[in-house]
């Protein structure tokens, strides 16, 4: 909660939640969640390498092979 307060006082949005009805609500909350999913983004170091890339799976059978 301590973020999207933060967040709130930067954009200079109302932080009475009680204030809010559900639609507007939810209008803040996609902001919010959007500004924090392209922030996480820009401080990613590097790409997440897909597991098809590392070659053949461990199973079981390999591991009492």
């Amino acid at each position: 909660m301590n973020v999207l307060r933060h967040w709130l006082e930067e954009k200079k949005i109302i932080k009475d939640f009680d204030s809010y009805d559900a639609q507007s609500l939810n209008q803040v909350l996609h902001s919010f969640y959007e500004s924090e999913q392209s922030a996480t983004a820009k401080h990613t170091l590097s790409p997440v390498t897909p597991l098809s890339s590392l070659g053949n799976p461990i199973t079981s059978q390999s591991l009492t092979s």
